[in-house]
């Protein structure tokens, strides 16, 4: 169980590209105050 849970993370993990993705989620909030971020969801 252990296993297949950690298997399924790390493909999670590799398909997403968290590093790629990296430079999208800074571009998207950049300029942004900490009281419009706290309204987000």
């Amino acid at each position: 169980m252990a296993v297949s849970v950690f298997n399924s993370l790390v493909t999670l993990l590799v398909v997403v590209d968290p590093l790629g993705l990296a430079p999208i989620f800074v571009g998207l909030t950049t300029g942004r105050t900490e009281a419009s971020s706290a309204k987000q969801p």
